[in-house]
């Protein structure tokens, strides 16, 4: 990251210390899914088997809700705010005055909304260990996978909202996160999907969740590498698509 981009992470820095309560308030939805799944679903399911690991459910389910809510995070960062700066206040516009780039705002951007969703996800962490859904030392893999998933997630929000003119676009924003959320194996093994499992794993949510359970289950297979290549892929697209998409509409 430039020191320009630097900045401007330290711009929202400031904004933060002032506006915390709206920071976390991404870990709410999934929180309420955890107790749900603590105190209520889970007792009626018991112990899970998944690929021949047995579980209680609270343990299968955790990691996938700990990857949604650094999706949350990360997502409703880089959108409705970056839309009323981009489209409406102009204020990169004004940052492109002083010494920065398209790319400098997209990087900063971007590692500010990848910075809330890993602090959601470690936020939701503390919870899971408070419900004793953290079974052992594996579990810190959360925080990088968390911040991986973060930072996929805010490059992908940042390119999604460079084509939005309006914020009527954003009716539709739940609607995604939450079909993401539903169906990407958060809930159930991708088996249990039965002939729709092949298209559950063109979920980006679901790569990230499968990363997830295995790192904290301390279970590491060679489809990692694959569930890993894909969050940086999709992040590294998602960053070239938002400097170009930046440049074009601050450049003209």
């Amino acid at each position: 990251m430039g020191v320009q981009a630097l900045h401007l992470l330290e711009r929202k820095g400031l904004w933060v210390r002032h506006a915390w309560p709206i920071v976390v308030s991404g870990a709410t939805e999934p929180l309420l899914y955890l107790a749900a799944a603590a105190v209520g679903i889970g007792q009626f399911v018991g112990d899970i088997s998944v690929d021949g690991q047995v579980m209680p459910y609270i343990d299968f389910v955790g990691p996938g809700l700990l990857a949604a809510t650094a999706m949350s995070g990360a997502v409703f960062d880089t959108t409705i705010d970056v839309l009323w700066r981009l489209r409406f206040s102009r204020t990169y516009d004004s940052i492109l005055s002083a010494p920065m780039s398209p790319t400098d705002v997209v990087v900063g951007e971007v590692s500010a909304g990848a910075l809330r969703g890993t602090l959601n996800a470690v936020l939701f962490l503390v919870v899971l260990a408070a419900f004793g859904a953290v079974p052992s030392a594996w579990g810190l893999m959360a925080i990088p996978v968390g911040a991986l998933t973060a930072l996929m997630f805010a490059s992908l929000g940042m390119a999604f909202t460079t084509f939005l003119r309006s914020f009527s676009a954003f009716e539709w924003l739940p609607t995604v996160t939450t079909t993401l959320f539903l169906f990407s194996a958060t809930f159930f093994p991708v088996s249990a999907y039965g002939s729709a499992s092949s298209l559950v794993q063109l979920s980006p949510l679901y790569h990230a969740v499968a990363l997830m359970r295995s790192s904290m289950a301390g279970t590491i297979r060679l489809a990692d590498a694959g569930h890993t290549a894909v969050l940086v892929l999709l992040t590294a697209a998602g960053l070239w698509i938002a400097s170009r998409r930046l440049a074009s509409l601050l450049l003209r």
